[in-house]
């Protein structure tokens, strides 16, 4: 059940604001994990179990949507000396699974959090490879790899890949680049039973 509020003002408290990005981010990552540990057991991608299961993702993205886009046009982008960091960082992974019409709507926000140290490079550079991959193009950032091969999907001008990853802030690549696992630490959420209890792999 999530958490409701007696007015905006009561929202936008560190403790509520860590409490509804919290239980979304832990509906968003269960999820996920399902469709990985599908994967993992062997479905392709036409394979009605984990079609099923990208349904019930998706029903749950839009439920998330509406609690998020509401969150910040209330309070803003979470400021991490403010909520912590991990609440920005919550935020910055249900941003990822919000689709098109939010990141419209939301990127310059993004941007300028990312300016002022409230988003880590490595979230608006997902960001943007999201958004390019959406529109069909090249992604720019190197962050993102197909789920059932692991491979790293197409990059925009390669060569110059790490000069753009270093503009935002981003780790240098190697010569052959591969995906980085992005380990999210939020001590509130329950680790996996197959995971360490220290940390808990985020669904990107």
């Amino acid at each position: 059940i999530r958490p409701v509020y007696a007015d905006d003002t009561e929202l936008c408290l560190q403790s509520n604001m860590k409490d509804s990005l919290f239980s979304m981010l832990k509906t968003d990552q269960d999820a996920r994990h399902l469709e990985l540990k599908a994967i993992d057991e062997g479905a392709t991608r036409d394979s009605e179990e984990l079609l099923m299961l990208m349904k019930k993702t998706a029903v749950i993205d839009q439920k998330n949507l509406i609690e998020l886009e509401g969150l910040l046009s209330t309070c803003g982008w979470p400021k991490k000396d403010v909520v912590g960091i991990r609440v920005s960082e919550a935020a910055a992974v249900l941003s990822l699974h919000a689709g098109k019409k939010f990141w419209d709507k939301y990127l310059s926000m993004m941007e300028a959090a990312l300016k002022q140290g409230d988003l880590a490079p490595d979230f608006y550079g997902m960001l943007i490879d999201k958004m390019l991959i959406e529109q069909g193009k090249l992604q720019r950032y190197g962050t993102q790899i197909d789920m059932f091969t692991n491979k790293m999907l197409p990059i925009e001008d390669e060569t110059h890949l790490n000069d753009r990853r270093q503009e935002i802030g981003l780790t240098l690549l190697g010569s052959h680049p591969l995906p980085q696992t992005f380990i999210l630490t939020i001590p509130d959420l329950p680790a996996k039973p197959t995971q360490s209890m220290k940390s808990k792999k985020t669904v990107k």
